[in-house]
C-alpha cells in the first residue's frame, strides 16, 4: 500500500484531467483502446465514478465505474462495472491500484450502489470482497474464465436479487467483444 507520507492524492476526476488520464491509460495498456473507451464514456456522460491518483505534478492512476445491466433491464446507476483500472507503469507495485479501488468502492457506497462487477484476476479483486458472479447465476458477455467475472454486493436489496443471466456493459465496451 501507499505509505501515509506519500505525495499521492486520490480525488474525483475534474475538468482538465482528460489528457493526463489518457496518458496513463495509453502507458498502462500499451495502446489507445482503453483511453478511447474512457473518452467515449466521458463524452456520453456514463462515468458514474471516475477517480484519479495524482502527485502534485501529474496524474499517475485512474479508475472508472459505469452503468451495467442484466438481460431485459436498462442500464442502472446502482449496478456498475469497474473498468478500466490503470496505473502508470512507473508507479505500479506501490499499492496505487488498490487505493484507487478502495476509494472507488467507498464512493460507490456513498452513492447507494448495490452491485459492482469486474472482469479481472480473482486473487487480486477477491481481497476487496469480489466473488465469482457465476455463483449468483450471472455471466459476462465477454469470453473469459468463469471465475474472472466477479461481483461485489454493496447493498443487497430486491433490485440486486433480481439480476439474472447475462450481464452487459455499456455499448462503448462493444469494441472489446
Amino acid at each position: 500500500m501507499i505509505q501515509p507520507d506519500s505525495p499521492i492524492v486520490v480525488r474525483p476526476e475534474s475538468d482538465g484531467d482528460a489528457d493526463g488520464i489518457r496518458r496513463v491509460l495509453v502507458a498502462a495498456f500499451e495502446g489507445e483502446t482503453e483511453a478511447d473507451l474512457v473518452e467515449a464514456l466521458r463524452k456520453n456522460r456514463a462515468l458514474v465514478v471516475s477517480l484519479v491518483a495524482c502527485t502534485d505534478r501529474e496524474i499517475v492512476g485512474h479508475v472508472s465505474f459505469s452503468p451495467m445491466h442484466a438481460d431485459g433491464q436498462p442500464d442502472r446507476d446502482d449496478t456498475l462495472g469497474l473498468a478500466p483500472l490503470s496505473v502508470h507503469p512507473q508507479w505500479q507495485r506501490r499499492g496505487l491500484g488498490s487505493s484507487l479501488i478502495q476509494c472507488g468502492l467507498d464512493e460507490c457506497r456513498k452513492r447507494a450502489v448495490g452491485t459492482i462487477f469486474v472482469l479481472g484476476a480473482p486473487e487480486f479483486y477477491g481481497r476487496f470482497g469480489f466473488v465469482p458472479a457465476h455463483t449468483r447465476g450471472l455471466r459476462s458477455v465477454f469470453k473469459a474464465p468463469p471465475d474472472a467475472f466477479q461481483m461485489l454486493v454493496l447493498r443487497d436489496n430486491a433490485l440486486v436479487r433480481s439480476l439474472a443471466g447475462l450481464v452487459h456493459y455499456r455499448p462503448e465496451f462493444d469494441s472489446f467483444l
